[in-house]
């Protein structure tokens, strides 16, 4: 899986149209965005929502990490 470059990005907003995708809505993902996080077909976001949606890449490292974090909070002995 791809890892995002450690690269200051710049803030940027822009409007998308919402489409029909199958049973769901889609929006398309700004290819600036994509090529400075690695994205392609088949990557995987996570997205956040409530009053506000958010998404992010889904990345090894920060996957890696989050399990380690459930694993310690389940007992599981673990070697630094």
């Amino acid at each position: 899986m791809a890892h995002p470059r450690k690269t200051k990005h710049k803030k940027s907003k822009d409007i998308r149209s919402v489409f029909k995708f199958g049973g769901s809505l889609a929006i398309t993902i700004p290819k600036e965005y994509a090529e400075q996080h690695g994205l392609k077909p088949g990557s995987e976001m996570e997205i956040l929502f409530n009053n506000v949606l958010l998404g992010q890449p889904v990345t090894e490292e920060r996957v890696d990490r989050e399990a380690l974090e459930l694993m310690k909070k389940a007992g599981y002995p673990i070697k630094a």
